[in-house]
């Protein structure tokens, strides 16, 4: 595993690879995997990456998040996993696998799921992804994950990317996402203990190697 410290570094890296594609890999979307436990910075380091690739424009990057595959809410509480929402067996990992292989195949109006924060639920084809878009930055807590159906998707990024940082910085971002979500801090901290924290244990464990590691701040 190789380790950078910045997001400038690492678009020096993706710049690197993307240099060396041949015509016949040209034909498929450079996907980029950021995973990671949760709070760890993963989707401000994909947006920055995302950035700093655009303005360089050398590609047209476009920044994927996992959460839009949670399964619904409906489906969560007919389930009994409502409460242990974020937890790996609250995504569906049978449409993620087929979206990404979709996206990497390279063809236009691919459509993406998101998350909103506002109504707490995913939004189908909440992003659409055009045939300009020939690198995507996908990131989730669960992509690098060796487990059965999850381990499938290894085979489909060009560069993994393992982010962490420390367990005090994500105890406080936790925090703050939570109750600025509308949680009570007494919600929010039981909601730490309960999922997040076993989530991200989770997470480090059982996360394949990755091509990089970075430690954010």
């Amino acid at each position: 595993m190789i380790e950078l410290r910045t997001a400038e570094e690492l678009a020096a890296h993706v710049e690197l690879l993307l240099s060396r594609r041949t015509a016949l890999d040209r034909d498929q979307r450079f996907l980029i995997a950021l995973a990671g436990p949760p709070a760890a910075g993963k989707t401000t380091l994909s947006e920055t990456l995302r950035d700093i690739l655009e303005k360089r424009a050398s590609c047209d990057p476009v920044a994927l998040q996992m959460d839009g595959f949670h399964h619904q809410n409906d489906w969560l509480h007919q389930h009994d996993l409502h409460r242990f929402k974020g937890r790996i067996d609250t995504f569906d990992i049978d449409q993620l696998l087929q979206k990404t292989k979709a996206l990497k195949s390279g063809g236009s109006n691919v459509t993406w799921p998101i998350y909103s924060r506002e109504i707490h639920a995913p939004v189908a084809d909440g992003v659409r992804v055009t045939e300009d878009n020939d690198v995507a930055i996908l990131e989730g807590n669960y992509l690098l994950i060796t487990a059965p159906h999850w381990s499938d998707l290894h085979t489909l990024f060009d560069l993994t990317v393992f982010v962490d940082t420390t367990d005090v910085a994500i105890n406080e971002r936790l925090l703050e996402r939570h109750v600025k979500g509308g949680k009570t801090e007494e919600e929010a901290i039981e909601k730490i203990e309960e999922t997040d924290l076993p989530n991200v244990a989770f997470v480090r464990k059982h996360s394949a190697s990755a091509d990089i590691g970075i430690l954010t701040s």
